[in-house]
């Protein structure tokens, strides 16, 4: 009907053009139909905050994951994903991709702390300003698309601009009646069921994602007990664009909610039962378990006062609450020892380290037990103003605004229990509160100015960006639980920070464009006054060639940090207060290359064999020395690498499609790193070998509606260790089959 109606209105307005009609009604027929169709064209990209994807104008390296190719994983672990995306690197924890640690062009990945999380443009981290490693991931299987940007003029998002940002976009609003469900189960009785429904009608639209992912997990506990999670997640957008606006006007309203069950430790293993047994876990952790609840809200009116420009404000308010109970000290005869250190040496802590096993038994020894509990909240408006010449599509300006607060509220405890034949025993509750009992605050406002100018074949792109944070920590100790006295600490920073950036983009024919830029790099400080933002100067050459059915684009970076800026987290074998502590210089240095074509074969080029290949190289070094109480640093010297960054990683994407059927071959291969920062020969008790993972996938149209796949992850059973911390040796998922079966109207 919609092509219809554009084909009438093209007739009625050649007959008008020559004299049959009136001029006036008709003209403004054509007139509201402009502005629908304007509207439209900002209403499907409203969420996306990288800066065009056309390679003319980018001026940055930039990648857009399709939703076809997010369904190609066979997975929904978003690490599989990432590395398939150059200058990402990503170590496991759980096996199934909860909880990320992403680094871009080697920044510190412990939880993704130094990088920009968002979704549908807005900041989707619990706390990005006052706890920015707190656990909160967006599901991958309800993703239409995921934005990854790197490198020149990427200051349009923050606070983090050193490494990059990742943008998730949720289901697009659809145009008419839409109906999507997906079933699928495998080993380990993992399994995922997926629900999309939507529909348009006159000027309202709406869609409604439900989300249910668990698995009984691939591990067993000494004596017995859960292992394995459950993750329920549940999305709805609506939008009204009123007509009597005359459509320039779009309200878009969202609400999400998701909650998860993780039967999850920070304890692995010693490396001589890691030889033994990869997939075991110790008796004490059997308590252990993540409680985890999201919700996110948020409004956008999106205001299209002409062809060319346009006004985006937004909303939003998240909040999340969990408790991550989980094993964290060791008491032998009143001496505290941390799980970390036990399982390092266990020849040094024999008595502890038994107890960890449930081999041994003193009445001496104690497990303690913290109850991780915490409450958050990231709220704030931010309105973008984007304005196009109609004259030189190449001219364009960008300006940005936000207000923006979160906080942490820490409410923790400790129980003690005791360890009888790899059974706990619970001994003493702790008083809640009584470990840490504290509030941090952020509030902040950022702004960015972008200017984009085309002159003949180069388009300039200088900005900059603005933030100014005040942070705030208020402890009120473990005998004012009620929070009714005078704090015992109250530490307030605050910063005011410049960052410009220019890029570049030369397009010297049709298919061959060089590009870079220089910015500035920063990450905010911690809550004490003697702490500094880290700060670093991030360069770029690349090209990109894009000649017919191949793709090619190579990139050379050199980062260098003034301040760099590390986080004593417990996740990284820290203390875990989250508080930040400056390292010194260092410097990041390495290149990208991603190349991709397309072979047409068979009778009528139905058979294709897409191939994509992907190589990171990344160089680290530490220019300066600097002392840590953190595992993954220790006493650090000029030269030491930084830990967690591989310096070679090589994806491989091979696939074979037909319009009824199509299969996927995806092998990545990382190089041994290391697991604490050092130089030379790396020692074994600090060493991640490295490993070559293929996972596979093979998809059949049933019919038009019906379709079913077949994915297997590390298909060849590969054993392999994903990392070090927190505490122990962690393993990769092993083989994993699934079978799904999905409707699509």
């Amino acid at each position: 009907m919609k092509k219809i109606g554009q084909i009438l209105a093209v007739i009625i307005g050649s007959i008008n053009y020559l004299g049959f009609a009136q001029d006036k009604p008709i003209n403004a027929a054509l007139d509201s139909l402009n502005k629908q169709e304007q509207l439209q064209t900002v209403l499907l990209s409203y969420n996306s905050v990288l800066d065009g994807f056309s390679s003319e104008h980018r001026t940055g390296s930039a990648q857009k994951i399709t939703k076809k190719e997010i369904q190609q994983l066979g997975s929904l672990d978003p690490n599989r994903l990432f590395q398939r995306v150059a200058g990402i690197q990503i170590y496991e924890e759980d096996g199934f991709g909860l909880r990320p640690n992403i680094s871009m062009r080697g920044t510190a990945p412990q939880r993704s702390a130094k990088i920009n999380l968002m979704e549908d443009g807005v900041l989707i981290a619990p706390a990005p300003y006052s706890a920015p490693a707190a656990y909160y991931f967006p599901s991958l299987g309800r993703m239409d698309a995921v934005e990854v940007y790197k490198g020149s003029s990427q200051i349009e998002y923050g606070p983090n601009t050193s490494g990059g940002a990742i943008n998730f976009l949720s289901a697009a609003l659809p145009e008419k009646f839409t109906l999507q469900a997906t079933g699928a189960a495998g080993r380990f009785e993992t399994q995922n069921q997926q629900l999309t429904f939507g529909n348009k009608h006159r000027d309202f639209s709406y869609i409604t994602q439900w989300l249910g992912y668990q698995s009984l997990g691939f591990k067993k506990i000494d004596g017995g007990g859960p292992v394995g999670f459950n993750k329920q997640d549940f999305m709805g957008k609506f939008q009204w664009t009123p007509q009597f606006l005359n459509n320039t006007h779009s309200f878009i309203f969202k609400i999400g909610y998701a909650e998860e069950r993780a039967n999850e430790t920070y304890l692995g293993l010693s490396q001589a039962d890691y030889n033994v047994n990869a997939f075991r876990r110790y008796a004490a952790s059997a308590k252990d378990q993540m409680r985890s609840f999201h919700q996110q809200i948020s409004m956008t009116h999106i205001w299209s006062i002409n062809k060319n420009t346009h006004i985006k404000t937004t909303v939003y308010n998240n909040a999340f609450r969990r408790n991550w109970y989980k094993l964290d000290k060791v008491s032998v005869q009143d001496e505290l020892l941390s799980i970390a250190k036990i399982v390092d040496n266990p020849d040094l802590f024999p008595v502890a380290f038994q107890s960890l096993s449930g081999s041994g038994i003193d009445q001496n020894v104690r497990l303690s037990v913290k109850a991780n509990n915490r409450r958050y909240y990231s709220r704030g408006i931010q309105t973008k103003f984007d304005w196009q010449s109609q004259s030189n599509p190449g001219r364009r300006l960008s300006l940005g605004i936000r207000w923006h607060t979160d906080a942490e509220d820490r409410f923790q405890w400790i129980d003690q229990y005791s360890m009888t034949d790899q059974m706990m025993t619970l001994l003493e509750n702790g008083s809640r509160g009584s470990d840490a009992n504290q509030i941090k605050k952020a509030t902040a406002i950022s702004s960015f100015v972008l200017w984009t100018q085309k002159i003949g074949k180069l388009t300039i792109k200088p900005g900059l960006r603005i933030e100014s944070i005040a942070l705030r920590s208020v402890d009120f100790g473990s005998l004012n639980l009620e929070r009714t006295g005078p704090a015992v600490e109250n530490t307030l920073n605050s910063t005011t920070v410049l960052i410009p950036g220019l890029g570049f983009c030369y397009k010297w024919d049709k298919q061959t464009m060089l590009f870079g830029g220089l910015h500035k790099g920063f990450s905010a400080p911690g809550f004490s006054p003697e702490e500094k933002a880290e700060i670093s100067w991030n360069n770029e050459l690349g090209f990109r060639y894009t000649p017919a059915a191949i793709s090619i684009e190579a990139v050379g970076f050199y980062n260098h940090y003034n301040r760099l800026l590390g986080s004593d987290l417990a996740a990284g074998g820290g203390y875990g207060n989250n508080e930040r502590f400056n390292a010194g210089q260092a410097r990041v240095w390495g290149a990208e290359s991603k190349v991709s074509k397309q072979f047409d074969l068979g009778a009528a080029q139905a058979i294709k064999l897409p191939i994509s290949m992907v190589y990171t190289w990344t160089q680290t070094s530490f220019l300066s020395w600097f002392e840590s109480d953190n595992s993954l640093f220790g006493s650090v010297q000029p030269g030491d690498q930084m830990p967690y960054i591989a310096p070679h990683q090589f994806s491989l994407m091979l696939g074979l499609t037909h319009p009824r059927w199509s299969t996927t071959i995806n092998a990545r291969h990382q190089s041994t790193q290391r697991s604490m920062a050092g130089q030379g020969l790396i020692p074994n008790n600090q060493k991640i070998p490295q490993r070559t993972i293929v996972d596979f996938a093979l998809n059949v149209q049933i019919n038009r509606s019906w379709s079913t796949e077949l994915s297997v992850i590390n298909a060849f059973n590969e054993i392999y260790i994903a990392a070090r911390h927190p505490a122990g040796l962690r393993p990769g998922h092993p083989r994993g089959v699934t079978l799904s079966l999905s409707y699509k109207n």
